[in-house]
């Protein structure tokens, strides 16, 4: 559950409550309901500028409610869930509520181990090779990677087996924590600003569905540019907003999901940012782990390569280099 759902929700039989800050009573839970849902329209109408190019002119591509929409802006087509939640509710959020399919990642993470990632919903061969093809197969031993929202640890597991000197960013402690004590892994809890890594800290950053979730996706990419080396990759795969699924599924498409989506990338809008950020990427996309079920029930065999080469697949895949 979202902490927008609690918007609908009815607290009357709820407790009173003491704030541990003050020792005085909280607000009754159906108050603090109403009131969140009046500051959440107060922000619906003083927000309205694109938070990237501060334009002001956008339509509403879907409403969910009278209080959460997906906003695109008319300047740069960035595609936004408005109003965000601010990054102090994210911790909380993600190390308590965040749900998969109405799971939480630990519950399903508890039926594998390290050796039984291969052909799981965690296995990331795939993803590997998308890293290992942009290092042109080089060496990967003592290559130093930082997997952003690295959840517990799947991908840094495998790649380092591949002889990576692997490194994670997560913002829910209880997987932070398993990260580290199940697989002894060196995993920041946290924002990946507030790790403050020296520069240059790494020749390979990746950011697996994550970027989608943060607060601020332009300043991590500014970020993501000072801690990797010149020369070093940087793989960021995202929903595709363009995709083929999207534009006949709209709200139906499984991964339109604006309760913790807070971007919504298109190609044109990402490399826009990879590029401004110091940057060049090569594009492609792939149904992944996104529906490839759903894309045959709706065009021919023959049509899905065409589809992903339009780079119409619902992951959208890019390998950029750090420049100067």
């Amino acid at each position: 559950m979202c902490f927008l759902d609690s918007l609908s929700r009815n607290g009357q039989n709820e407790p009173l409550i003491m704030s541990p800050s003050t020792d005085r009573p909280a607000l009754p839970a159906l108050l603090r309901t109403r009131l969140a849902y009046e500051w959440a329209r107060v922000r619906m109408r003083l927000e309205r500028s694109c938070p990237f190019c501060k334009s002001t002119r956008f339509g509403v591509d879907y409403e969910y409610s009278p209080v959460l929409v997906i906003r695109r802006c008319n300047g740069c087509g960035l595609a936004y869930t408005h109003p965000r939640p601010r990054a102090s509710r994210l911790r909380r959020y993600y190390s308590q509520k965040y749900r998969v399919a109405g799971i939480t990642l630990d519950e399903v993470a508890s039926s594998y181990s390290a050796d039984r990632l291969a052909g799981s919903p965690f296995d990331r061969s795939r993803e590997l090779g998308f890293i290992q093809a942009g290092m042109r197969d080089a060496d990967s031993k003592g290559t130093r990677l930082l997997d952003i929202g690295c959840s517990w640890g799947f991908l840094l597991v495998q790649a380092r087996e591949f002889g990576f000197d692997v490194r994670g960013v997560e913002i829910s402690a209880p997987n932070a924590q398993r990260a580290r004590a199940e697989f002894g892994l060196d995993v920041f809890n946290g924002q990946l600003e507030d790790a403050r890594f020296a520069n240059e800290s790494f020749d390979v950053v990746a950011a697996i569905h994550s970027f989608e979730h943060l607060p601020d996706p332009r300043k991590s990419l500014r970020e993501v540019r000072r801690i990797i080396r010149e020369g070093g990759l940087f793989l960021i795969i995202v929903p595709n907003y363009d995709s083929y699924l999207r534009k006949h599924l709209h709200e139906e498409w499984e991964w339109l999901t604006p309760r913790d989506h807070y971007f919504h990338f298109s190609r044109c809008v990402l490399e826009a940012e990879l590029n401004a950020a110091g940057f060049r990427a090569t594009f492609s996309s792939d149904e992944g782990h996104y529906g490839l079920e759903a894309l045959a029930a709706r065009v021919s065999a023959e049509e899905i390569p065409r589809r992903l080469a339009a780079l119409e697949g619902s992951e959208l895949v890019a390998t950029a280099i750090a420049g100067r």
